[in-house]
């Protein structure tokens, strides 16, 4: 089976057009549940299906969903087809569409009504992305937002020629992602990035979160659970928005130079992240970044390095020095002090050029740039 990547984009309904939706929504539960059933039960209804629009093949796999969960909880939310047009002419998408996305009016249409308008930042993403990639389309209603997906399939690039990149990444349970990008010319390497993104500390938004459980549990006032629900949402915003910052930022560099591109991300074990504040919040920023690699024709790979090992000489550093928010590490044969997930990337690099693209040549060049980095840089 082929890897797919996809892209979604949200967008907030109009008012106006909210009740507009729910009654839609409802219909289409409602008919959805009597064609699984008739699939089901081998029965012959003749029920309207929606046509091939409104009742995609998703549906087999969703009646298999019940039969585990036994009941009807699942809930179904409408999945349509797309008709993207510009200046009147049809962009992507087929004809048969029923939810139209005017790129030039910047309106999302459905039933002959504008339901949402579309930024200006989306619409050049969409129009940037429909010329790069051969897209299908699919949108999805909810009863508040309105979700484009766009999707392709995964083309692996072939790395035989210079010049390419490589994204080094870290995770660490406690310094967030540590990120250098290392562009690979025939003139030599050239360390092209240099982030290190860090997630909101939510420790006083915690404490806060224990005082009022408290209130709530000996009072039972209401106003205490809104102020909880209230905190849950600010944080669960805030990671979500982390999550966003980490894709958008490797993205922006993928297209920046638009050649093949390899990410290697050293994931933490999940017994080394359970029971730690960001333990969801950084799996599920790794799997966004999977979901863009593929989405990007980038491959990815996950693999463990030490950061306490020398990336010259190979040998175990000592600890030279730790503060809050740095970790150094220095060697006693090489003289090489290092910040340790800083370490971890340079490592993960030579692991790609030595034993993913076998090009040891290429590893000699990428040591000798490591020499001239005695400091930590981008702290």
């Amino acid at each position: 089976m082929s890897k797919v990547g996809y892209r979604l984009w949200s967008f907030e309904v109009k008012k106006d057009n909210k009740e507009l939706l729910r009654e839609f929504i409802e219909e289409f539960r409602r008919k959805t549940w009597l064609y699984l059933y008739s699939q089901r039960f081998s029965i012959d209804l003749k029920i309207n299906k929606y046509t091939e629009c409104y009742v995609p093949e998703l549906s087999r796999v969703l009646w298999n969903n019940v039969l585990a969960k036994g009941n009807g909880s699942i809930k179904i939310n409408p999945l349509l087809r797309v008709r993207i047009v510009e200046n009147g002419v049809i962009v992507a998408g087929g004809r048969g569409g029923p939810v139209v996305f005017d790129l030039s009016k910047r309106e999302v249409r459905f039933q002959r009504k504008v339901i949402a308008l579309m930024p200006e930042s989306t619409t050049r993403a969409i129009k940037e992305d429909i010329q790069r990639f051969k897209l299908k389309f699919i949108v999805q209603f909810t009863e508040k937002k309105i979700h484009l997906i766009a999707f392709h399939d995964y083309r692996r690039p072939i790395i035989d020629s210079m010049p390419f990149l490589i994204i080094t990444i870290d995770v660490n349970s406690r310094h967030g992602f540590t990120v250098r990008g290392f562009l690979f010319r025939s003139s030599g390497v050239s360390i092209v990035a240099r982030l290190s993104l860090r997630p909101c500390n939510h420790s006083l938004r915690w404490k806060e979160i224990r005082k009022l459980q408290h209130l709530y549990d000996v009072s039972g006032k209401y106003e205490y659970y809104k102020l909880l629900k209230a905190i849950h949402s600010r944080i669960k915003r805030l990671n979500g928005e982390f999550k966003k910052r980490v894709v958008h930022e490797l993205r922006k560099i993928i297209r920046c130079f638009n050649v093949p591109t390899v990410i290697i991300v050293d994931v933490p074990y999940d017994w080394g992240l359970r029971n730690t504040s960001l333990q969801r919040t950084l799996l599920k920023a790794v799997k966004a970044i999977r979901n863009m690699a593929y989405y990007e024709n980038c491959i990815y790979i996950e693999k463990r390095a030490s950061g306490k090992k020398c990336p010259l000489c190979g040998s175990w550093m000592r600890e030279y020095k730790k503060t809050r928010h740095t970790r150094l590490y220095q060697c006693n044969q090489c003289n090489l002090i290092i910040d340790r997930d800083i370490n971890t990337c340079y490592r993960l690099g030579l692991w790609v050029l030595k034993c993913f693209l076998k090009k040891p040549e290429l590893a000699k060049v990428f040591r000798e740039k490591i020499k001239h980095v005695k400091v930590p840089d981008g702290f």
